[in-house]
């Protein structure tokens, strides 16, 4: 009975995104960020949908990048806990989103998001409550020409 609950515990931690994956491979970039898609984190689920792991990270190198940067750390100061609140904006680096691709209908959807620190650490993730208050959760076609529809392109040129 233990050696079972201790699986299950192992296996429930396991799932659960922890430290932002280390290998990453650009996909697009614009003014405001460049997208990287984790290194074989690209796997097909049940219902035929492509699931990656994206990472966004604001450019520091240009003004679009900046305004970007301050509207992450500024929605991170949201949970009430002043202390918290500038830690985590202080700590910002990235960004990284679990996302699905209905490769048929061209849409994509969140399933998670999460911050991340310099060196990969999460350390605030969206709440499911979250997630759907924000809309990430819905699926959406990419605008044309745009960063979403790089990363479409992608996750389904190696699904088919």
């Amino acid at each position: 009975m233990f050696r079972a609950a201790l699986i299950l515990c192992l296996a429930l931690v396991a799932a659960r995104p922890q430290d932002a994956p280390a290998a990453w491979r650009v996909v697009a970039s614009t003014r405001e960020a460049r997208f990287f898609v984790a290194v074989d984190s690209r796997r097909v689920d049940p219902d035929g949908f492509v699931i990656t792991v994206e990472k966004i990270e604001p450019r520091r190198d240009t003004r679009e990048g900046r305004e970007l940067d301050a509207y992450e750390r500024e929605r991170l100061r949201t949970t009430g806990d002043p202390e918290f609140d500038e830690e985590a904006a202080r700590l910002f680096a990235f960004r990284v989103v679990v996302r699905a691709y209905d490769c048929r209908e061209g849409k994509a959807r969140a399933s998670q998001v999460s911050w991340h620190d310099s060196r990969g650490r999460r350390f605030r993730s969206l709440t499911l409550k979250e997630l759907k208050a924000s809309g990430l959760d819905r699926w959406a076609a990419p605008g044309e020409g745009s960063a979403g529809a790089e990363l479409l392109k992608d996750a389904c040129a190696e699904a088919q």
